[in-house]
Order: structure tokens, then C-alpha cells, then sequence
């Protein structure tokens, strides 16, 4: 089986060309938004996948090798340890950069002054 120009992944359900690793399903439907497990699978399953221990992409003809297995209902033996590696690095962009600490300074700013204002003004009025 030869893979069509366009196609870059396999979906993980049915085996299905599609052009894009967390596209949905045209055949099957499926789509792997909301599954961290499947997200990595579906990465691993396209030519998007970059493996920087080994320098390398999957080959169009290992994908289709690959769809071929699910098509025909053989389990696909996956990296346990990649798979983990890649939900981590999932979760860690899914918490997003960390705090500048200008930006917290400028946040803390905002609240201190009208705080200090409001302290100034009780002050005031109570002496």
C-alpha cells in the first residue's frame, strides 16, 4: 500500500490516512482531543514525530505498515516509555510558561497601591 502525498498519520482507531496527527477521523470519526494517551499515540503515528534520541521521522512506509496492522485488528506494540515521556511533555505545555516576575511584579503593584491608598485614607480618618 502506498500512502498519498498528503497523508502524514494513521488514525490510531482504524487505520485511516489522514493528513494531520490530532485531525479527526473522515473515515472512522474519531478524534484524540481530551485523551493524553491517544494524543501521544497519534503523534508517534505521523510524520510530525520527531525522535530526538535517533534523528529520525517515521517513513511513509512504516505508517503504512502501521495502518495496515490496525486495519487488520493487530494490536500495535507501542513504546510504553515514549508514550510516557510524550504525556509529560503534554502536560507541562498544557500548564503554559512560567510567571514572568516582572508581570507578577507589575500584578502586585496593582493591588498595593489601591491597598496603601485605602490604608492612608482609614488612617486619615481615624486620627
Amino acid at each position: 500500500m502506498t500512502i498519498p502525498e498528503m497523508a502524514t498519520a494513521v488514525c490510531i482507531r482504524c487505520g485511516f490516512l489522514k493528513h494531520r496527527a490530532f485531525t479527526r477521523c473522515r473515515k472512522c470519526g474519531y478524534c484524540p482531543e481530551g485523551d493524553r494517551r491517544a494524543k501521544a499515540q497519534s503523534l508517534l503515528l505521523s510524520t510530525e514525530y520527531h525522535d530526538a534520541e535517533t534523528d529520525r521521522r517515521p517513513t511513509r512506509q512504516e505508517l503504512a505498515l502501521v495502518a495496515e496492522r490496525i486495519r487488520s485488528g493487530v494490536p500495535v506494540p507501542w513504546d510504553e516509555a515514549t508514550i510516557a515521556r510524550l504525556i509529560a511533555e503534554q502536560e507541562l505545555l498544557e500548564q503554559g510558561p512560567p510567571p514572568r516576575w516582572r508581570d507578577m511584579i507589575v500584578i502586585g503593584l496593582l493591588f498595593l497601591i489601591p491597598l496603601a491608598s485605602l490604608v492612608v485614607i482609614v488612617l486619615d480618618w481615624l486620627l
